[in-house]
Parts: structure tokens; sequence; C-alpha cells
């Protein structure tokens, strides 16, 4: 006998289960492998924890097929929804993405943070040698894949975004609106990942306290395009609260 665990989404009276990864451990007697622990809301609510499923070795390996077909399912729903590209050149080292129904400031932040952000509002901080960036704005209905690029940088933030139509923003050039579509107002988190021209270096940090050369990986010659800095920014929506990975 042993018993094992994972994460699943399935269905009871149109309610999502819950379930909970554990590492493989061994106990006195027993082999204890990563095995399947499935929480309704509502009996976490009642008793804070879900049922352990034990299974004998051919019940397991069923179990074993239908959460693996599980997560792959779960993989496939991340879908790119939209996305937008353009050029954009910064001001006062930085430029951001706003909600445009919101006053948009300088939000007080950690200026050590290249991302600075408040409700309806992101800023990236660039170095000072940021003349034009390179962006894409994608929007998924789900956590992207984990991209195996190699990046200069890489930030997450959970933004709230109450009207859910955006624009870029340089403090000299004001908002250019941009033709991203958002599944709905609501919050969101982003990732934003960035890269510097190594033909155009070197790059210094722009952050508070800081003055060192930048890294400057190779790659993304396409997307740069000739311009100082290529940023990608991926968006999808989240319940609001949940804690960033």
């Amino acid at each position: 006998m042993f018993t094992w665990r994972r994460w699943a989404e399935i269905g009871r009276d149109g309610v999502p289960y819950e379930a909970r990864p554990r590492k493989a451990s061994t106990q006195t007697n027993e082999q204890i492998f990563d095995y399947v622990e499935v929480v309704h809301p509502q009996d976490r609510l009642s008793s804070g924890k879900g049922t352990d499923i034990t299974r004998s070795s051919s019940e397991a390996a069923g179990i074993m097929l239908f959460a693996t077909q599980l997560m792959a399912w779960e993989v496939s729903l991340s879908r790119l929804l939209d996305y937008f590209e353009t050029v954009v050149s910064p001001s006062y080292r930085i430029f951001g993405l706003v909600d445009t129904s919101v006053d948009t400031y300088s939000p007080y932040t950690d200026r050590a943070n290249w991302l600075l952000s408040a409700p309806g509002m992101v800023y990236l901080q660039v170095p000072p040698q940021v003349i034009r960036a390179s962006v894409r704005l994608e929007s998924w209905s789900t956590v992207p894949p984990a991209s195996d690029s190699q990046w200069s940088g890489t930030e997450d933030v959970e933004v709230e975004l109450p009207g859910g139509d955006l624009a870029l923003e340089t403090i000299d050039g004001g908002q250019k609106e941009v033709p991203l579509i958002l599944p709905s107002p609501g919050s969101y988190r982003m990732r934003w990942q960035w890269i510097f021209n190594r033909a155009g270096g070197p790059f210094t940090s722009p952050l508070a306290g800081r003055r060192e050369p930048l890294p400057m990986p190779p790659g993304h010659d396409e997307e740069l395009n000739g311009a100082d800095q290529y940023c990608l920014v991926q968006i999808w929506r989240t319940a609001v609260g949940e804690e960033i990975e």
C-alpha cells in the first residue's frame, strides 16, 4: 500500500477541488510516496485539511495516470489570448504600463526595486543609457509557461486594473493607449523580463544606491531589432491576495 498526492483541479457541483503536493518520505515499515490529497473548499473550511487517499498498487497506478492527465490538461489551459508590440522612449529613466481609468502618479515605493507599482500602474526603471526600448505585451489565460531564455532581469508584481484598458506611459510623452485585450477588470499579475543590447553597452543600474554595470546575456537580437532594451511583459488574471511565487 502507498499514498501519494498531487495538485489537481476537478469539479463537484461546479466547485473545483484542490490538491496539494507533498515530498516523498520514508516511515517505519512503510514507504510513503508523493500522494494525492483531494480537497473540496467546503471541507477545507470545515476541517482545515483534506483527505488522504490510500490505494493498492494497481489502484494507485490508475490514479497516477489520471493525475498526469489532469496536470497536462491544466498546462494546456494556459493560452496566449492577445499580444501587442511597440517601441517606447523612456524619460527620466522610467516608463510604465498603466490602467487608463486611474490618475497616475509616481508610486511611493522602494526605488531599490526594478518595478514601482501602485493600484492601476506599474513602472520599470531603466538604465540612463536606454533611449529606445522594444516592448511586447502579452495577455494570458493563466500563468504562462516559464521561459528558458536568458534575461538581464526579471520581476513579478501583482496589480489591480480597475478599468482593464491599458496604456504605455512616459513622463515626457504621456500615455499611448495599447489595444491589448484583457479578460476583465480585476487583479492581475505581471511578469516583466528584459534584456539589453550587447552592441550598445555597457548599461548601468538605475536602482537607488547602485550604478554597477548590468549583465548582458546573448540572445533576443530579433526582438531587440536595434533598440537598446527589449521588454517582455506577460499579464494574467489572478485571485485577489494570491501570493506570488
